[in-house]
């Protein structure tokens, strides 16, 4: 579960997910979630960091954030969580062309309307 992943477009674009209610949806999804928006402090590549950990299972966590520009989002943690989150995102952000990238080893998935949790999952692991 080192392996970092990335969602982005996979060319120069100028959307970008709207920071405003960015943290305020991903609390909404997962009220377990802790959120933090370090707007005292801004980071300097990251406008929102959060970590999901489920209480059923001990093992399964995802860690996240959002970069400044609001286009990236970098993932790492349980498979079927980053699936979950993927997932989630592509339904919010139905626009652009999406995909999830592999730091292990560059690959890439698109993430499609049509992409399903177990596509993610299988990438993968």
């Amino acid at each position: 579960m080192g392996v970092m992943y990335v969602i982005c477009p996979p060319e120069q674009t100028d959307w970008h997910v709207e920071l405003a209610g960015f943290a305020d949806a991903l609390a909404s999804r997962w009220p377990q979630a802790e959120v933090e928006v370090p707007a005292d402090a801004p980071h300097p590549t990251r406008a929102v960091t959060w970590t999901i950990a489920s209480g059923e299972s001990p093992g399964r966590w995802l860690d996240g954030s959002l970069d400044q520009a609001g286009q990236t989002s970098y993932l790492r943690g349980h498979p079927e969580l980053v699936a979950d989150y993927a997932l989630w995102l592509r339904a919010a952000e139905p626009g652009p062309r999406l995909v999830l990238v592999s730091d292990a080893d560059g690959a890439l998935l698109p993430l499609l309307p049509a992409t399903t949790a177990r596509e993610v999952v299988e990438f993968i692991s």
